[in-house]
């Protein structure tokens, strides 16, 4: 798989969580339905507290994959790598939530979307 780089795959997680804060930013702002998300189980008492605890989780991936691919000067490269891993589970757990949840959008776009990126961090990690 050559031309799936390991730089490739980055740089889509890159992109994916950097889109993926400006919705979370919109869904704080109320001008997207947070209803669309956490499987339906979220409401007008919650969201703000979900929605930030998921904006530091997509600060965080950003983070971890940037000092991966060396954007960033890693800090403790090893530890980077296996919390890469550890992301990867972490997406492929979230697309099985997706599959299995009852709203629409999440079970046919947000499913197979969680499954891409569980495929790039999981090539990110793999090799250093």
């Amino acid at each position: 798989m050559q031309w799936f780089s390991r730089r490739l795959a980055g740089q889509i997680l890159m992109i994916s969580f950097s889109l993926l804060l400006g919705l979370h930013l919109l869904i704080l702002l109320g001008s997207v339905p947070f209803t669309m998300f956490w499987g339906g189980r979220a409401d007008a008492n919650n969201i703000g507290g979900l929605t930030i605890f998921a904006l530091g989780v997509t600060l965080f991936v950003i983070f971890v994959t940037a000092s991966n691919l060396q954007y960033i000067p890693p800090i403790f490269p090893r530890l980077m790598r296996g919390i890469m891993w550890i992301i990867c589970g972490y997406l492929l757990m979230n697309t099985l939530g997706n599959v299995w949840s009852p709203n629409i959008v999440e079970q046919y776009y947000f499913a197979p979307t969680t499954l891409i990126l569980a495929i790039c961090a999981g090539r990110v990690a793999w090799s250093h």
